[in-house]
């Protein structure tokens, strides 16, 4: 076989190289994310770590409810963890910052790269 007839798949071990690295660096952002918020209490995460409702306006009004147990979950865009109180006659939603997925889009650009080369050029073989 000769090389004029040898085809590659157009990236070479350094495109799967780019690709895997960029991968793992996404993976990596993403499972130190739900880590970071998993290793504590939903209570104290979306208590103590963020801003919660205003528990002075219900305290002036009269009107505290007695137990506030905020509910938290994992979400992908914008990746991070999304805090939710239900008081009663309001629910206060505290959605994460974009500074997760923004740290974890240079992986994952850098993971697609090599397939779109990869896919532009099995295109021109077809």
């Amino acid at each position: 076989m000769n090389t004029a007839e040898r085809r590659d798949d157009g990236l070479g071990w350094f495109g799967w190289l780019v690709a895997v690295a960029g991968s793992g660096w996404a993976l990596l952002v993403v499972a130190a994310t739900w880590y970071l918020g998993q290793r504590e209490s939903v209570e104290a995460r979306c208590t103590f770590g963020h801003e919660g409702p205003d528990m002075a306006a219900y305290t002036a009004a009269g009107v505290v409810p007695e137990a506030i147990h905020p509910n938290g979950s994992f979400g992908w865009f914008p990746l991070g963890w999304t805090c939710r109180w239900d008081l009663g006659s309001a629910v206060y939603i505290y959605a994460p910052d974009w500074g997760a997925t923004l740290f974890a889009v240079p992986g994952i650009l850098v993971a697609l790269i090599p397939g779109v080369f990869w896919l532009t050029r099995r295109r021109r073989w077809g």
